[in-house]
């Protein structure tokens, strides 16, 4: 290792020169006290490495000087050649610590001389502030190592020298060639089903058919004898089933399956119709942010009319019913059963309460009396003509979001908002679809369409015949107006439409709920039979944002 005279002052820094080769190892001498260590001078062009002498005896360790700041690293030389190893020297007295002077310039390196024997392991001294790291020379190749010296004791650890600033933020490269777009991604859930609307009132029960002609009486047959008198009816009860449900169920399945234990049977003595209802109080539960629960009834294993509720925040809990009529039944038991299913969203729908009440559409039957003794059959009269069927009236409702329906275009579409919303007006509350554009050159249009199937029991239009409650912006059809059409399934003409409704007074709804008519057409509306199915489109346009909005589509029908 290199000599350090402890009683040498440093010198000022000057220029640092090139580095000279690598000498062979000197003899060591003793190793003085470390002294104070002074800066660091600039660090001179690296030489070339000589060859390593033999290791000499490892001196005293002195005190460790503050660390100067780092120098430019040099070129590194080319390696010499190791030399050969000398004889650990003996070790000298450690001198005083003189205060450390200025460093001087490095001269060229010396050949190294061989090394002396090891001496005594000199006292520790503090350890000097870090210096800045001077850069680093090639290294050279290793020589063979030396014998080791006594360690000397760990002297304090310096203190940090400061980081150096940071380099210039190079020029940012050439934005690189943007690659082709990605595939649609798939389409998004349907939206929640908003609260189902209010009933509509029952309509007015159809005029009884007229009674046909009475044929002549036949010549009255003998009279037979008088049957014992047999007991008085009694009135019996129509022929119904009612259940509750004892405790809350959920459902996570796409399908409609059974709530268990909501369970119905009717026993029915002749061919009629079985009605259902099922009232509801119901709830989402788990994680996510919302769900869509879907109840229907079913009656002798065919499902009803499915009705939707959106579960969210606020409007987490509520109540909601659903009913079925069934087409006629023969004579015979049939099981009436509560259903429901997630139709969409991460949380789970649950049902707390339910109650399904199903009765047959049949009279009472009494207590049959005594059979009385047959008296003689009398001649048989003339057939009399057919009178026409008793028919009764039917009212249905279809609200937003109306079951099925789907939002289409059906023209242009600029700047359009849509929404599914409640609008509170004069106390009636109405379930609605609505649109509105910014555009001011034309009307943009939303299409709503919806479909319903014609039940078997259909037997023509009556009353009011078909309703769409609707309300605009403006009076002005220019800005705001619904279109009404009605199609026939498998036809190329509608049946009937109306265009151009708009409020007469802007932002007021019309309907029959508030004594007036929506977009109507009367019961005189022909073209129509059991099992057709017919779509409703309707039309909301707008303009200059001005919106439209359509709610219940009413419909008043007899059953035959």
């Amino acid at each position: 290792m290199p000599h350090v005279n402890p009683l040498a002052e440093d010198g000022s820094t000057g220029a640092t020169g090139a580095d000279g080769q690598t000498g062979a190892a000197g003899v060591t001498g003793s190793t003085g006290v470390d002294g104070t260590t002074g800066p660091t001078g600039v660090a001179g062009a690296g030489g070339a490495t000589g060859e390593a002498g033999a290791a000499g005896a490892t001196g005293g360790t002195g005190n460790i000087g503050p660390t100067g700041s780092a120098g430019a690293n040099g070129a590194t030389g080319a390696d010499g050649t190791t030399g050969p190893t000398g004889a650990d020297g003996t070790t000298g007295p450690t001198g005083a610590t003189s205060p450390t002077g200025n460093t001087g310039n490095t001269g060229p390196t010396g050949s190294d001389g061989a090394t002396g024997a090891q001496g005594q392991t000199g006292l520790t001294g503090n350890t000097g502030n870090t210096g800045a790291a001077g850069a680093n020379g090639t290294t050279g190749t290793t020589g063979p190592t030396g014998a080791d010296g006594n360690t000397g004791g760990t002297g304090n650890t310096g203190n940090t020298g400061p980081t150096g600033a940071d380099g210039a933020t190079g020029i940012q490269g050439l934005a690189g060639v943007t690659g082709a777009t990605g595939p649609q991604g798939t389409a998004g859930n349907t939206g929640g089903t908003g609260a189902t609307g209010l009933t509509g009132n029952t309509g007015a029960t159809g005029l009884t058919g007229a009674t046909g002609a009475t044929s002549p009486t036949g010549s009255t047959g003998a009279t037979g004898n008088t049957g014992v008198t047999g007991a008085d009816a009694q009135a019996g009860a129509i022929p119904s089933d009612y259940d509750e449900l004892d405790s809350a169920q959920t459902t996570t399945s796409a399908t409609l399956e059974d709530i268990t234990g909501l369970e119905a049977t009717v026993t029915i003595e002749s061919t009629v119709a079985i009605h259902a209802i099922m009232t509801y109080d119901t709830q989402s539960s788990g994680g996510g942010t919302d769900c869509t629960i879907g109840c229907a009834v079913q009656i002798d294993g065919v499902d009803g009319g499915e009705v939707q509720r959106f579960l969210s925040g606020t409007n987490d809990r509520g109540v909601g019913a659903v009913q079925f009529r069934s087409a006629p039944l023969a004579a015979g038991t049939y099981t009436i059963k509560g259903r429901f299913r997630r139709v969409s969203g991460a949380k789970t729908p649950q049902m707390n309460t339910a109650q399904l009440e199903a009765s047959a559409l049949q009279g009472a039957i009494g207590p049959t009396g005594t059979t009385g003794t047959t008296g003689a059959t009398g001649t048989t009269g003339a057939t009399g003509a057919a009178g026409a069927l008793s028919q009764t009236a039917n009212v249905e409702v279809l609200t937003p979001e109306y079951p099925g329906a789907v939002l289409t275009t059906g023209g242009a579409t600029a700047n359009v908002d849509i929404e599914t919303d409640v609008d509170r007006h004069n106390n009636y509350s109405y379930n609605y679809y609505g649109m509105s554009s910014s555009e001011t050159a034309s009307l943009q249009v939303i299409r709503v369409e919806a479909q319903w199937k014609v039940p078997a029991w259909f037997g023509g239009l009556t009353g009011n015949g078909i309703d769409l409650d609707y309300a605009t912006y403006s009076a002005s059809p220019a800005d705001s107006r619904v279109d009404f059409s009605i199609i026939k399934d498998g036809t190329a003409v509608a049946l009937t439409s109306s265009t151009g409704n708009a409020s007469n007074t802007a932002q007021d709804w019309h309907s029959r709920r508030e004594g007036g008519n929506g977009v109507n057409f009367a019961s005189t509306l022909t073209g129509i039979s059991a099992g057709d199915k017919l779509i409703f489109r309707m039309d909301l346009m707008s303009a200059n944002s001005a919106w439209a909005r359509i709610s219940d589509i009413t419909l008043q029908y007899q059953t035959q």
